[in-house]
């Protein structure tokens, strides 16, 4: 490892005034970097005649910008005072490679920047399990399994890989497998658009989700796509060829257990150890991603299952629609975050999620056991976790009573003062659509009829009856399934963030299909809501946290 020192413009009896830095201590920075500039006394010529006259020298403000001469990370900034004193601006990291060793046995304990498998990459070393490292290594992308780098390298290959974003204006999208993109189990089956996979003599079948090809087609030119998956890595490149045949949306980008042997949960340092405002998470299990706020929770895609309400099978399996408005979502938060100074898919997300119902003011019907204070319950935390109000009691502000049809006070109080008197349905989807649907097909009189087709794009909704193949998801056998509508809309309801949210052009078009006509007042609202969340006018500039920005 080398130091290289920055110096000021080698110019006799300079005097360096003020020093304004656009770099901060310990970044990394690569050759021609801006990192100061400087305000600086220059003295004149002697020959000028000013300083023949009062032989002394005569001084001249100048201004030098200065650059850097190498890449690395910066670990000395000097006041103005420390650069004259030293003659040196600051100092810069950089590192050597040292000449290979394999397997020298008399290393103390290594230090190099690159692990792979417990061996270090440079010199051999094989480190122990148990033995405490001078120096953390950290995975740092998918380049290959059981890759590890230490600290700086890990954050200078994270640098080049956000600017690789930038430049591309892409964010990160982590996708799991098993009931988010596609349903499997063991066996054969003889259900319709499936397929049959044979791995090490064991036949699975697979469903992809609906909308799979739309989803990823649609958002590939905003977000590079990664899996990360808790399954065997011969399983997920099965299904990756299902999913990606021509490896055109993910390519080699699969982290699975086999990468990871031993950890139970995932966490995103595998690929951005340090900085996480660039990325996404689609998933449909909150309890593997502890504590993060950059998950949105996906509904588990069921199609093997036949243990369905009328209800359920109205809005799962063949008619199961989210990664439609999952896409929306998506592409809202990246255009919001390119619009934005300040960027961070964090505070994006959560600002949306807290629109999504804004405006309504819910009570409850049936739905709460009475031994349950409100509050506590799933769809009442939901509800708030999306913008909605809840309320104990139906009141002249009330819009909407979620109820389960008994002739209950709050239901008889709803329908004299003309409110909504909806299904759970409603709020459940809404929520894991991350959109507030038009409530026609949700009173209680019409939920039977319920066709959540016609929420979709006309054109879409032609596909979709002439009974052209549309992705869907998978899940292997192994996870626990859900049973019943209230397990399903628990599931939904206990998880931080949900499906999705679509921007105002699908609430247009939502006015556009078969909505009975005597409810476009709610639909104009819900227009009107869409257009009020809509994103700001771009900036010149995507601005980070850590100060960092990109001229776009």
């Amino acid at each position: 490892m080398s130091e290289i020192p920055i110096k000021p413009p080698q110019i006799p009896n300079l005097v360096i005034k003020q020093i304004t830095w656009h770099v901060k201590l310990n970044e990394f920075i690569e050759e021609g970097h801006d990192l100061c500039t400087l305000i600086c006394d220059v003295p004149e010529s002697s020959s000028s005649l000013l300083s023949q006259i009062i032989h002394m020298p005569v001084y001249k403000t100048k201004t030098f910008k200065i650059k850097s001469t190498a890449s690395g990370s910066l670990y000395v900034l000097n006041s103005a005072e420390e650069a004259q004193q030293t003659s040196i601006l600051c100092k810069i990291r950089q590192k050597t490679l040292p000449n290979f060793s394999i397997g020298a046995d008399s290393i103390d304990k290594c230090k190099h920047e690159m692990e792979f498998g417990g061996m270090c990459a440079f010199c051999g070393y094989r480190s122990n399990e148990n033995e405490q490292a001078d120096i953390e290594k950290l995975h740092c992308g998918v380049t290959g399994r059981n890759l590890k780098f230490n600290e700086d390298l890990a954050v200078a290959l994270e640098h080049k890989k956000k600017q690789k974003l930038l430049k591309e204006k892409k964010l990160l999208l982590v996708l799991d497998l098993d009931h988010t993109l596609l349903h499997t189990i063991k066996g054969s089956s003889a259900k319709p658009n499936i397929h049959q996979i044979n791995i090490d003599g064991i036949v699975f079948s697979t469903r992809l989700r609906p909308h799979l090809d739309f989803f990823l087609e649609n958002l590939k030119d905003k977000y590079e796509f990664f899996v990360y998956t808790k399954g065997s890595r011969k399983y997920a490149h099965q299904m990756m060829k299902l999913i990606d045949p021509h490896k055109e949306y993910f390519g080699e980008r699969l982290i699975s257990q086999d990468d990871e042997p031993g950890e139970s949960g995932k966490s995103l340092k595998i690929l951005l150890p340090k900085d996480n405002t660039m990325v996404l998470i689609l998933d449909d299990t909150h309890e593997v991603w502890p504590d993060s706020p950059n998950l949105v929770i996906a509904d588990r895609f069921w199609y093997f299952y036949d243990e369905l309400s009328d209800i359920d099978k109205k809005i799962m399996g063949e008619n199961d629609h989210l990664l439609y408005f999952m896409k929306d979502l998506l592409a809202n938060i990246h255009d919001s975050f390119y619009m934005q100074e300040t960027a961070d898919v964090k505070n994006i997300l959560k600002q949306i999620q807290g629109n999504v119902l804004l405006g309504a003011k819910i009570a409850f019907s049936g739905m709460i056991p009475i031994d349950i204070q409100p509050e506590m319950h799933p769809l009442w935390q939901a509800a708030e976790r999306y913008g909605a109000i809840c309320q104990r009691e139906v009141t002249e502000e009330t819009t909407h009573l979620i109820s389960d049809g008994s002739l209950t006070k709050k239901f008889k109080q709803a329908k004299r003062m003309n409110i909504p008197v909806l299904h759970r349905t409603w709020l459940s989807l809404s929520v894991s659509y991350w959109y507030w649907l038009p409530e026609s097909q949700f009173t209680l009189e019409n939920i039977n009829n319920l066709d959540i087709r016609s929420l979709l794009p006309t054109s879409l909704m032609r596909q979709l009856s002439i009974g052209s193949p549309v992705p869907s998801k998978s899940h292997t056998s192994g996870e626990s399934e859900s049973d019943s509508d209230s397990d399903l809309i628990d599931s939904k309801s206990d998880s931080s963030s949900s499906s999705n949210k679509n921007m105002a052009d699908c609430a247009r078009e939502v006015n556009s299909t078969s909505i009975d006509s005597k409810e476009n007042k709610q639909e104009k609202g819900a227009v009107k809501r869409a257009n009020a969340s809509q994103i700001p006018k771009p900036a010149k500039k995507v601005k980070f946290q850590d100060n960092s920005e990109l001229k776009i």
